[in-house]
């Protein structure tokens, strides 16, 4: 069955050496996979001296609380351990903490820290939900005809901006939307330090289907990092299942970009024609 995104708000001062508190609230009931969660911190101000502008991999975390009962970060004297452990660019799992049953409005919150100089970014968290009332997406055999492979046109986004990314199809068949792929171009950086290619600022608000249907939940959910999708990740984070579409159907991924400089997005995903079509 399809697995949807159950999403936090997004916290806006995760500034250097100051605690920034942030939850996931469940919209609906379901099981939240939270050996699978994953953080968004990003830089919304270019740094001189850093050479990226994703500081999920330095992140501290001092707190996840269940319902605000379990504890789930342990130890004495103030621990602070590694929060990398559930950055998007781990390459798997470094510890499962499982599977909980989640009612209407329960909680996953956390306490996260960043240390540095002069760090001014935004925090999100999320994470895979399998909800009680299903989502099946297709389920029946695919077509045999030839993989290809399925986009949008570029939208280019000013700093701080959001957009719609749109996929129109082109015929009748299946999208794999648990593949689906996000590009991001910077423009150059204000100071020159950062590698342009990058998903290290970019927000994913929402991702709706022809029918309407939105694949991220949550109350007051304010997005999933938008590098859960980059090209190179070791593995799909989330199994959104396959959705049949029809010739000039649309499905939408809202973007917003936290950062200072202008970003170029697209995205895509495999495409299997329902008429087999094939160059063989």
């Amino acid at each position: 069955m399809r697995e949807l995104l159950c999403a936090g708000g997004l916290a806006t001062a995760l500034d250097t050496d100051a605690d920034q508190d942030s939850k996931i609230t469940a919209s609906e009931p379901g099981v939240l996979h939270v050996g699978r969660l994953l953080f968004f911190a990003g830089l919304e101000a270019d740094v001189a001296g850093y050479s990226d502008l994703d500081i999920s991999m330095g992140l501290q975390i001092s707190s996840l609380q269940y319902n605000g009962s379990e504890q789930l970060i342990r130890g004495r004297n103030t621990a602070a351990p590694p929060a990398s452990v559930f950055s998007p660019y781990r390459l798997g799992r470094v510890v499962d903490l499982g599977d909980y049953a989640f009612s209407t409005g329960d909680t996953l919150s956390m306490t996260v820290q960043a240390q540095g100089s002069g760090l001014v970014g935004q925090f999100a968290a999320c994470a895979p939900f399998s909800p009680r009332n299903k989502r099946p997406g297709y389920v029946g055999a695919l077509p045999s005809g030839r993989m290809s492979w399925a986009g949008s046109p570029t939208s280019q986004v000013a700093a701080t901006a959001s957009t719609d990314l749109s996929l129109t199809a082109d015929a009748d068949g299946i999208l794999d939307l648990s593949n689906l792929v996000i590009r991001c171009q910077l423009d150059a950086a204000g100071n020159g330090a950062f590698g342009p290619n990058t998903l290290a600022t970019t927000v994913v608000t929402q991702i709706t289907l022809p029918s309407g249907d939105s694949l991220i939940v949550g109350q007051s959910q304010g997005g999933v990092a938008g590098s859960i999708f980059r090209g190179n990740r070791a593995s799909n984070w989330v199994q959104f299942g396959y959705e049949a579409v029809s010739a000039g159907s649309v499905v939408k991924i809202g973007v917003t970009n936290i950062g200072a400089d202008i970003a170029n997005y697209s995205w895509g995903c495999p495409f299997i024609p329902a008429n087999g079509e094939s160059p063989c």
